[in-house]
């Protein structure tokens, strides 16, 4: 109770708000430092590696690393044909392509295929007719500067993705032709799948070699059932198994990872594209079945990709850029490197295997996304080459004398002095021979006794196993 007539206590000022003012105002200043601080720091290091990259005369851009591939083309070259090819089969609305992507490569073509199948190839007569014009020629690049100005959009590789459906086409031709008896039309339809991978061959980056890998795939996987099917002619196997050797010998994605180091720059200076390559890393890696809190991970998630992609994040995307720039090369040349390792090696592979991928930017990197992936691609692609030159040493010496060899040793000629071991880690083959006509090629029990191995399915995929059965065969 206040007396009448006793003065009033003073009221102290608040002070509060000023200072909370304040330190908010040092807390934006020490973080704004700290971005400034972190920025200059990721920049000196992308400076000093950009630089040693520039000394080396090697790309730091994606533009940049088209330019070098454009001016190391033949002229003539194949590319121009190639892009025609591509829009002549565009306008006559791409026939066979849903049913090349339904077909197994080294399945049979149903009869109830047939008619859509004559159709199809009647309508694309000449699209194979620029094909086979474009075959004749050097690759040529098919990422030209001027689409290299736009990341954003070109970084995919649109035209080289395009070949694996023209690969679909030559496929079903090929297996068409066989089970009808022309074992001619097979044979180089055939060799036009290999021919047509070999046309990304100067396409030096990660992805077209991918394609290029995943087209020698449909190549072979056609080659079992042509062979399956016909008989081929002497000079036939001997061009068959030259290109081969020639694809095996030639096979290394060392180039493509130099220019990739490229890319993988600019595509982190490139903001929609980081922001989209992180979203994609993060579904890739999200749980099945999701978690109860999957809702809560992915909002989280979602905006600390939003953060990363933004100004914000710009000394986190140049630190990133700076470290994929610093890779040196002899890490990326580890990829083409056949098994075993020694411990040197994989330890250097494991240091920078990650460093080249955008997974390692969201909050869960997962390691899903490496160099893994290029080593495991290459060991693929050479053993299946090596499994199917031994099918066609197999399937020719039927030929000529009526039953199947013995022994996996009996597949060696002038072409092939030895065996190729040299990617099954130098270890032995085996053949089985079936009772109905037909043969496996396996290789050694170390390789494909590995629990993702387990399936024949599996091992023919993975190249440490051919099978192949005679069905009717035709000259």
């Amino acid at each position: 109770m206040t007396t009448v007539g006793a003065p009033i206590p003073e009221r102290k000022p608040r002070r509060w708000p000023r200072r909370l003012f304040w330190s908010l105002l040092w807390l934006a200043t020490a973080l704004g430092l700290a971005w400034l601080v972190a920025f200059l720091l990721a920049s000196w290091d992308y400076t000093t590696a950009k630089g040693a990259l520039d000394k080396r005369g090697e790309p730091t851009s994606f533009i940049d690393a088209a330019i070098r591939n454009l001016e190391k083309a033949d002229h003539p070259n194949s590319a121009d044909h190639l892009r025609e090819a591509l829009r002549e089969y565009d306008q006559a609305g791409r026939p066979l392509h849903s049913l090349g992507q339904q077909l197994d490569y080294h399945a049979p073509i149903s009869p109830l295929d047939y008619a859509e199948v004559e159709d199809g190839l009647s309508r694309t007569r000449r699209v194979v007719t620029l094909l086979e014009e474009s075959l004749a020629l050097p690759p040529g690049p098919l990422t030209s500067p001027v689409d290299a100005e736009d990341v954003a959009k070109n970084f995919s590789f649109p035209v080289s993705q395009d070949l694996r459906v023209l690969a679909r086409l030559l496929s079903i031709d090929a297996r068409y032709a066989a089970q009808k008896g022309d074992a001619r039309l097979a044979f180089k339809r055939l060799k036009s799948i290999y021919l047509l991978s070999e046309q990304l061959s100067s396409e030096r980056f990660l992805l077209p070699q991918y394609i290029r890998m995943g087209t020698i795939y449909i190549g072979n996987s056609t080659a079992r059932r042509v062979l399956g099917t016909i008989d081929l002619l002497p000079e036939e196997y001997a061009e068959l198994d030259a290109i081969l050797a020639g694809i095996d010998s030639t096979l290394s994605l060392y180039p493509a990872l130099v220019n990739e180091r490229a890319l993988h720059a600019t595509i982190l200076d490139t903001p929609p594209v980081v922001l989209e390559e992180l979203r994609i890393a993060a579904m890739n890696r999200r749980a099945s079945p999701p978690s109860p809190t999957q809702g809560v991970v992915d909002f989280v998630e979602q905006r600390w990709l939003e953060a990363v992609s933004s100004p914000l994040g710009l000394p986190i995307r140049r630190r990133a850029a700076a470290e994929t720039l610093a890779i040196p090369n002899e890490a990326l040349q580890i990829v083409d490197k056949p098994p075993p390792w020694d411990d040197e090696t994989q330890r250097q592979f494991d240091r920078w295997k990650s460093t080249m991928y955008f997974d390692r930017l969201t909050l869960n990197p997962s390691n899903l996304f490496s160099l893994q992936n290029a080593v495991d691609a290459s060991r693929r692609a050479h053993r299946q080459i090596a499994m199917l030159r031994m099918a066609l040493r197999m399937k020719r010496h039927r030929q000529l004398h009526g039953k199947l060899p013995r022994r996996v040793e009996e597949l060696r000629d002038a072409a092939m002095p030895k065996l190729p071991t040299t990617w099954f880690e130098g270890k032995p083959f085996t053949i089985m021979r079936f009772t109905e006509p037909g043969f496996r090629i396996e290789a050694s029990e170390s390789l494909t006794a590995k629990p993702e191995t387990s399936t024949p399915a599996v091992k023919q995929d993975q190249g440490l196993l051919i099978e192949l059965f005679f069905g009717k065969t035709k000259q």
